[in-house]
């Protein structure tokens, strides 16, 4: 991680610490989401046509149908390509993202979207990860197990993020 990327961590920290006094998250699962779905900040949803920035650090999609956006974020969607790994196929994509006014309202968002999401029958779809909430790592498993993320390597990429992030003082933060 080099200086800036470093910056950026503990920023991105500060505010899991932050949303973590009202969610009950982990802060260091929650803040290597971020960092991995943004790239450190650099790879936030922007429109392709109007460049309108997202603030979406975790890649929340919109629910658009017949082009009519169905759920967005408190700032609506944003449209750009990305990325997507459909059974083990990498493929370019352009999909609608919601868009925030502040990176504190993609937290927030987060934390609903994983406390509300039902998976096919009805259930909440991360209810195991909640049992986890004093362990970064399992509780970031469960997430993924429930389907959080289409990468395979998904654990593989966010576990040493969550290790590198538990080792940053928590007096950097200024909380």
């Amino acid at each position: 991680m080099n200086a800036s990327q470093y910056l950026w961590c503990v920023k991105i920290l500060r505010q899991a610490y932050i949303s973590k006094l009202t969610t009950k998250l982990p802060a260091s699962a929650v803040a290597a989401q971020a960092v991995l779905e943004s790239g450190y900040g650099k790879s936030e949803p922007i429109d392709i046509i109007t460049g309108k920035k997202s603030y979406n650090l975790f890649g929340v999609k919109c629910l658009v149908k017949n082009g009519v956006i169905i759920v967005g974020g408190n700032n609506g969607c944003v449209e750009c390509y990305t990325h997507e790994e459909i059974n083990g196929i990498k493929e370019l994509k352009l999909l609608h993202f919601r868009a925030y006014k502040s990176h504190k309202d993609s937290f927030d968002d987060h934390a609903r979207i994983l406390a509300i999401s039902k998976d096919d029958n009805g259930e909440q779809r991360y209810r195991k990860a909640f049992d986890y909430l004093d362990d970064a790592e399992q509780f970031i498993t469960e997430v993924w197990k429930a389907g959080y993320a289409s990468d395979s390597q998904y654990l593989k990429n966010i576990i040493p993020i969550i290790r590198r992030l538990n080792r940053i003082p928590v007096w950097v933060l200024k909380l």
